[in-house]
């Protein structure tokens, strides 16, 4: 065996989770100061909020791009990026109080905010289940804390709050950047689906370069992520709304049923959050399932009953309690039961659509409350809004249940294994390359030096280091004659061949390889390409270029191949031969052939191919699990990194 390769170590998902707070401490932060922050800005109380809920809601409009843009810009960065922004626009607007630096840095923010709802929650994954909504409950808890002790001086709690979100948000560089494929998973490591075949194939089908379920097609996945989550929305919207309204509705009984004035009443709320953060983090194990979801719902409506009917003020915290805590264990059943068994690319788009349905039906619940508040007393209308929330209970019941899951199977060892190779020399040399192609698994490798890898594989140049194994074996050092043994063909096109007709050729390799009928097998490749068989009796030495490339492939469908190496695919082909051809792999990758291609014609290879690899400047610099075709033509030619 040659030297095992080392991928890059992928970092913990811790850096999601702190990123899961800093969009909870922001809002949450504002959102509780309201009263206090018109007073220092300059404007009334109701002003502020709504200027807040502007904020909130130009973040949720902002989610669509966002996944547009996840496509071209690593997530990691943009999410550090933006919401880092967002976080400093805040803090900005402590540090200059007035009415058009509040007003405008609130705007800005929510425009920056969008990546802070869909990707560090994606990006900690469904098998996370509880632990991004406890980190944005915990996040929520800070601004609690934040806001009872600055509520004096609510313009510094808003620097404080901006300056922690921002290194929150910042620590999502962290997260090791993925690219919207089957797998979503780092390089170097593979994902459930990946080791799942199964599933793999399914997402392959499916994410061919873009999202691509129950048969639509877009960039983001938004309509599919729409159908997908459909039948859960009104649940995640009622854990939005049960969270606002009791916090809204307590808050506001404590000042002016109670008579609280100051910080008192946030600094109930805060203390009340530390033990949701604590029950939520416990009861983790019931949001495995979606069964406990309507349970959980009805607990979380009865939150509001239990704030208008507290007997004393010390009784409202259990209400907030009740409150975040079931909506936290809500939100991750759901997550469960949406996200975990979609395809990886299909999870941002779900991530920004169930977190936008939370925080606008959360921002309209407020609104009711406040109407409400005008036709009943305050402990009627927080209770009517009770009834809603009880109702979405109901819809849960009919939530899909995700089968069980077994245990992945351990992946196949490759059948190609290329470690640290170096070879060649000049622009087209190739530096440290490692690389694995697996049974029945199309690989594309795109940029300088390409070529030259294949080249180094099939033998035919000596690599200056590294290893190269095929079934086990290590090849490094084997002439390519006998690589063939192994069961390795190189296809590089025409080549020179001798007089032999196209179908004499291709009955010489069905007799090779001990057929019964070699006549038949080589009629029966030649009925799979048309252009072939109108120049079966014609010299194989005289076909033009592409179709001298169908040729290799139907010598590969006649031979069987262990590992085709295919130097280019598809040049010059028409598209009804291009088609044909594309059915070709995919014919061999059913019968198990591992298929390594060089510099392809890129929208056919990656209709084929399971993964892509791009060198630049002889060493690899992305590899892309389901790309687009954008994708790849802006790391060739303009030098940019994977989404």
């Amino acid at each position: 065996m040659g030297p095992p390769t080392h991928p890059r170590r992928p970092a913990t998902p811790h850096a999601a989770l702190l990123a899961c707070a800093a969009g909870p401490l922001l809002a949450g932060t504002v959102l509780l100061l309201t009263d206090a922050l018109g007073g220092v800005v300059g404007m009334p109380g109701e002003a502020v909020s709504y200027t807040a809920f502007t904020g909130l809601l130009l973040a949720c409009l902002g989610v669509p791009l966002v996944l547009r843009l996840a496509r071209r810009v690593p997530a990691p960065g943009m999410t550090a990026v933006a919401g880092g922004l967002a976080a400093l626009l805040v803090a900005a607007a402590g540090l200059v109080p007035g009415v058009a630096v509040f007003a405008s840095a609130m705007v800005l923010a929510g425009v920056l905010g969008g990546p802070l709802l869909v990707l560090p929650r994606s990006a900690a994954g469904p098998r996370a289940y509880v632990w991004p909504h406890v980190a944005a409950l915990a996040g929520l808890a800070a601004a609690a804390q934040v806001a009872a002790a600055f509520t004096d001086t609510p313009d510094g709690a808003l620097v404080v709050a901006g300056v922690a979100a921002a290194v929150l948000a910042v620590v999502a560089v962290r997260v090791p950047r993925t690219t919207p494929g089957p797998g979503g998973s780092a390089p170097g490591r593979r994902s459930p689906e990946e080791n799942d075949p199964a599933r793999s194939d399914r997402g392959r089908a499916d994410l061919n370069g873009r999202v691509r379920v129950g048969g639509s097609s877009s960039p983001s996945g938004w309509r599919d992520a729409f159908a997908a989550a459909r039948p859960a929305l009104p649940a995640y919207a009622a854990s939005g709304a049960a969270v606002a309204v009791t916090v809204q509705g307590g808050l506001h009984l404590l000042l002016f049923r109670w008579n609280m004035v100051g910080s008192d009443p946030i600094a109930l709320l805060a203390w009340a959050a530390v033990p949701a953060v604590v029950i939520a983090a416990v009861a983790g194990p019931l949001a495995r399932s979606a069964r406990p979801v309507p349970w959980l719902l009805l607990a979380a409506a009865t939150a509001p009953a239990l704030a208008a009917t507290a007997p004393a003020p010390w009784a409202l915290p259990a209400a907030f309690t009740v409150a975040l805590a079931a909506a936290t264990v809500t939100a991750a059943g759901l997550d469960t039961a949406i996200l975990g068994p979609a395809p990886a690319a299909l999870r941002p788009a779900l991530a920004g659509l169930t977190a936008g349905a939370a925080v606008l039906a959360g921002s309209a619940a407020t609104g009711v409350l406040a109407l409400l508040g005008r036709v009943a007393d305050d402990a009627s209308a927080l209770t009517l809004t009770a009834v809603p929330i009880a109702a979405a209970a109901l819809t849960a019941l009919r939530l899909p249940e995700p089968g069980p899951t077994a245990e992945p199977a351990p992946a196949s060892p490759p059948l190609l294994e290329v470690s640290g190779l170096s070879a060649g020399g000049g622009p087209a040399a190739v530096r440290d390359v490692s690389l694995q192609v697996r049974a029945g698994e199309a690989v594309a490798v795109f940029g300088p030096g390409a070529r030259t890898l294949l080249s180094a594989v099939a033998g035919h140049l000596p690599p200056d280091r590294g290893a190269v194994v095929v079934g086990g074996t290590d090849v490094t050092a084997v002439p390519p004659g006998l690589r063939a043994d192994l069961g390795l063909s190189h296809l590089v096109g025409a080549g020179t061949r001798d007089g032999r007709s196209v179908t004499e050729l291709l009955r010489d390799r069905a007799a090779a390889r001990g057929r019964a009928d070699p006549g038949t097998a080589a009629a029966a490749v030649l009925e799979v390409f048309p252009s072939l068989r109108d120049r079966a009796h014609e010299p194989a030495a005289d076909l033009d270029e592409p179709r001298a490339r169908l040729l290799g492939l139907a010598e590969a469908l006649i031979t069987g191949p262990r590992l085709l190496l295919v130097d280019g695919l598809s040049p010059g082909l028409d598209r009804v031969s291009a088609d044909v051809l594309a059915a070709t792999v995919r014919r061999l990758l059913a019968e198990g052939t591992a298929l390594l291609l060089a510099e392809p014609v890129i929208p056919v290879a990656l209709s084929v191919c399971d993964r892509v690899h791009v060198l630049r400047r002889g060493r690899t610099a992305a590899e892309l699990t389901a790309p687009t075709p954008e994708q790849v033509h802006h790391l060739l030619h303009r030098g940019g990194r994977p989404a």
